[in-house]
This record gives structure tokens, sequence and C-alpha cells, in this order.
């Protein structure tokens, strides 16, 4: 037994006392035996991109099908310059003109453990794919590894130990959940995509030790759902603030998701900077958001066939909240058009209209909406609590509720009660 197993096992110990004292589960966690020991997770970093630069010290490049060596390092440190084209991938090292032109996915490794992409270090393989003329980027990293790398880009590891932890855990989860999806999908190239699609994550730049102990103290823990024969994971959702009340996901994203039957009050979360905002938007400003996003989504339902011609030649003359799901957030959005004589109302659901405004400008769906004038003409003043989706985790509201000593078993009871801890490796 090596001493960084020992070491693991003992920093084990009093977080498998603290699931069974609050609740989360009569007893220790349950194993999965099925799982491997080291998991790995693709993690997209770029989607589409004309050009890559990969630097590292002794870097190894293959192609991945044929799992060979096809060109060692050049020198010392190397940095090539990657484009792809209709499944060719073609590299040329910045010194000595080297040139290397493969078919695709390519790996690009390093002994060293680090590569260089878009100056942000990342541990172990970059993998390249061709998407016609442009390069989608792909890091395969230890799941372990990849949850170090994203403690301080979606939290803190400055927040208290049992605050993160239930953060490691609900990401983990996540992220186990999306491995577990693609491997049903052979033509899946990645697991994660390393934006707020899924869970941001910018390589090991921002490692530190305290988020790497948080990890090491629960690793492999994850929450999970009785169904078929063995737990399976919940896409354990999480966000910014809650406001006072989670979310269902159904309201959301319209569609049931296991482990997910309710949603829960949470007092904890009045003190985050995001739990009260407001947004003032001039109706042009709404009118070429909504545009914008029509037409990329295109038309919602029940729209009349002429509503491009509504909203890119007539006036936006009202908006008005006409629908409240249960948790009191917005449903349904009443927007009205006057185009010459005629005038249209159309409605959006309340995801959606966040969606073309800006999840960072519109920062909830838990809003009410007012005209008033100011400078320039008509405005409408969004007022509203929370940040975020809602579904799920409420950060702030899991960072007070460590402060105020709860474990991250409580957390995680709180905010995922229909779920228990498993652990899967």
């Amino acid at each position: 037994m090596t001493l960084g197993f020992l070491w693991r096992r003992i920093l084990l110990i009093p977080v498998l006392m603290s699931f069974m004292s609050d609740g989360m589960a009569a007893h220790p966690p349950a194993v999965i035996a099925s799982v491997p020991s080291a998991q790995k997770i693709r993690v997209r970093l770029a989607e589409a991109i004309p050009k890559v630069s990969v630097r590292g010290f002794d870097l190894n490049i293959f192609e991945a099908h044929e799992g060979k060596t096809l060109a060692a390092h050049l020198d010392r440190v190397s940095e090539w310059e990657v484009r792809c084209q209709d499944g060719r991938v073609r590299l040329l090292a910045s010194q000595g003109g080297k040139s290397l032109d493969l078919k695709e996915p390519v790996l690009l490794e390093s002994p060293t453990g680090f590569l260089n992409f878009r100056s942000h270090p990342y541990r172990q393989v970059l993998q390249i794919h061709s998407v016609g003329s442009l390069c989608e980027v792909v890091n395969v990293v230890d799941l372990e590894e990849y949850l170090d790398g994203l403690v301080n880009s979606e939290f803190s590891s400055k927040w208290n130990e049992e605050s993160i932890a239930a953060q490691v855990v609900a990401a983990r989860t996540y992220a186990w959940f999306q491995i577990k999806k693609a491997q049903k999908d052979l033509k899946a190239r990645f697991d994660v995509d390393a934006t707020t699609r899924d869970q941001v994550y910018d390589g090991s730049v921002k490692e530190d030790p305290r988020s790497s102990r948080t990890v090491d103290r629960t690793r492999g823990l994850v929450l999970t759902v009785n169904q078929g024969q063995e737990p399976s994971p919940l896409k354990a959702f999480y966000h910014s603030t809650c406001g006072g009340v989670t979310e269902l996901p159904e309201h959301v994203w319209g569609s049931t998701f296991p482990g997910f039957k309710r949603s829960v009050k949470c007092p904890y979360c009045s003190s985050s900077p995001r739990f009260r905002w407001q947004l003032d938007l001039h109706s042009s400003e709404v009118a070429q958001s909504m545009l914008r996003g029509a037409r990329s989504e295109g038309a919602a339902q029940g729209w009349p066939k002429d509503w491009l011609s509504y909203l890119r030649d007539g006036k936006l003359t009202h908006i008005r909240v006409v629908g409240l799901d249960p948790e009191q957030r917005v449903a349904k959005v009443a927007t009205v058009w006057v185009r010459g004589k005629e005038t249209i109302e159309l409605n959006v659901s309340g995801p959606r209209i966040r969606d073309w405004l800006g999840v960072t400008q519109l920062k909830s769906t838990a809003f009410q909406v007012t005209e008033h004038r100011g400078t320039g003409g008509q405005r409408w003043r969004f007022e509203g609590r929370g940040n975020g989706h809602g579904v799920g985790m409420c950060q702030w509201g899991a960072k007070v509720m460590g402060e105020k000593g709860h474990s991250m078993a409580a957390i995680l009871k709180h905010y995922y009660p229909d779920a228990k801890l498993s652990k899967l490796w």
C-alpha cells in the first residue's frame, strides 16, 4: 500500500462518518464495482477555431486510431500550429519548418504531463478533430484532475471546506452523468464543454492545494438515484443564487430528470450580491435581442408564419408577464408588436426570453417587468432575484450553509433531497 493511497483513506474516514451522522445515507456510501479506478473525461475546449497553437516539452503526436507515435519532439521545447481540413489535421512546427499531415483525430501529449493551449496549461492529452475547415480541441484528462482545475473556475477554494466539498461532489456527479450519456453515443467526441454550457474549466492554471485537498478528500463520491439494478448518477445541476427557492428542470428545459422531484426552499442565499438585481433596457434593445434569438433558434410555439416581419419591421410596444410557474418564476412573457395598422402578440417562455436577452443581463427568470420613460424613449425595467437557472444546488446558499456549520452531506441532502451518496471508486 502506497503512502498516497493510505493518506487518501485517512482523509476519507471523517467524510464517511459525516454521511451517517447527517442522514444522507443510513450506511456508508454504496460502492459501484463496475466503475474503473481511473476514469477519463473528455472536455471540449474549443468548438470550431481556424487554427490551434500547442506548446509543450518533448511533445509526442500521433493518430488516435492507430495508437502509435508518428512524430517525437523536435527539440526540448516544441510548438506546433495546427490547422484542419476535411478530416485531415496539418501541423507545422514553429522551428525547423517540419510539417505533418495526419488523419483526424490527432493526439498530442507530453511526458511532463502538461501542454499549453491558449496560454493555459492543460494536463495529459489534447485531442484535435477536423470539423470542415475548422478544428475542435478536446482535453482528455483524469476526472479527479479535471475537478482540481474546475474548483476555482466554478466557485472558490477560499470558501468553507464543507461548502467546497459539496460543490466538488455535485460537479463530479454532473461530469459522471455526462460521461455515461456520451458512452451511449459512439459518435460523441466529448463528454462536457469547458464553458457555462456544462462546467467552466480553464485547465490546471487555477489549481491550488486547498482545492486539490478537497477533491482528494471526496474522491469518487457522487450523488445517485436508483434506476435499474444499480445506482445511476443524477445530472447534478447547480447555479449561483436561487433567490429563495430552487427550480425544477422541466420548468427550464421542458424535460424531467431523475432525482429532481421537488424544489426546496433556501433561506441561505440572501447575502448574495445577486439576490436582488435590476436591468433597464430600451425597447430597441429588447427588439434586437429577440430578433437575433428568434432567427437563430426559430419561432416560438404558436407564432404566426409572418412573425419575422413583425420583429424586423414592427415596433415593440408592450412587455408583460402573463404566467408564473409553481416556484414563482416567469413561465411566459407576452410581447406586443405594431406594424403599420396591424398589432400582434407574441408569447415567449421565461427561459427563452432570458436566453435571448442574455443570461448575464437577465440573471434569472424570477423577475417582474415595468415600463418607464427615460432618455431616448420607451424603456423596460426588469427587477428580479437570484442568478442562474435555479435548478439543483444554490452555490451561494451552500457557501452560507458551510459557514453556519453544516457538513458536506447536510448541504447535499438539502439541495438534492431525492439523491443518495455513492462511492464509485
